[in-house]
């Protein structure tokens, strides 16, 4: 599955040094034995400790490669100014994880505005789809567009909180949020990260994604526990698939 970020991404792209490789060896490591370990379900003890190891992992690989390029990540718990995104690129086993945690440690009530709010978002973006299609088929334009790109930027701007965030702005499953939430980084003053100013140059953004053969573990591991073949990889979507009927 590829990573998209949906605002300005800083001119220099962030190199890896060698220290952070070999971390990401170890990561490597351990994602290779969650695709051996014969978990049944991405809930199972084994498949839950070898992910949270590989995730604590990906950590160190983040804060070496930003400490030798001497960088610093300005987000912080409690800022929550990027989660206005309509996230996509969700692996199924961390839906289903995702899914499982709102059922077991977030309250009844809170649970049943959470699929809510996903189901407003979802029609707010379902709307959005129509709209473009109309404005693109109007233009009669051959010229290429990247209608993701519009529909992303678009609902961003929309300034629709992830329904994941908390009254207080904090992730309320930070710690099993998906992979493609924590390679989304911000290198600049948070206060320019609002919806607002997706379109400011002074906005500096960076996706830290992971190497190729990790990436290519995790679709293996994202192919044998997806539901069916029209499951969702966007989160809203994806947790009103595991929620709707509890």
């Amino acid at each position: 599955m590829s990573h998209n970020d949906f605002s300005y991404i800083t001119d220099e792209p962030l190199k890896v040094p060698n220290s952070a490789m070999r971390i990401h060896e170890s990561i490597v490591e351990a994602l290779r034995k969650l695709t051996e370990c014969g978990a049944s379900s991405p809930l199972d003890k084994e498949f839950r400790l070898g992910l949270e190891k590989a995730l604590l992992l990906y950590d160190d690989y983040q804060r070496e490669t930003l400490s030798a390029n001497k960088k610093q990540a300005s987000c912080r718990k409690g800022c929550g100014l990027c989660c206005y995104h309509w996230v996509e690129d969700v692996n199924s086993f961390e839906i289903q994880i995702i899914a499982d945690y709102i059922k077991t440690q977030i309250p009844a009530n809170q649970t049943q505005k959470i699929i809510e709010t996903c189901r407003r978002d979802t029609a707010t973006m379902e709307n959005l789809e129509k709209i473009a299609d109309q404005t693109l088929a109007s233009l009669n334009t051959k010229r290429e567009i990247d209608l993701s790109f519009i529909l992303l930027s678009s609902f961003y701007q929309l300034e629709r909180p992830c329904p994941l965030l908390t009254s207080a702005g904090e992730c309320s499953i930070y710690n099993v949020r998906p992979i493609t939430c924590r390679i989304y980084m911000s290198l600049a003053d948070p206060k320019r990260c609002a919806p607002s100013n997706i379109n400011d140059g002074e906005v500096v953004t960076c996706v830290l994604d992971l190497q190729e053969e990790a990436n290519a573990l995790l679709d293996e591991l994202h192919l044998r526990f997806r539901r069916n073949e029209n499951s969702s990889s966007a989160l809203r979507l994806g947790i009103l698939e595991e929620l709707s009927n509890c």
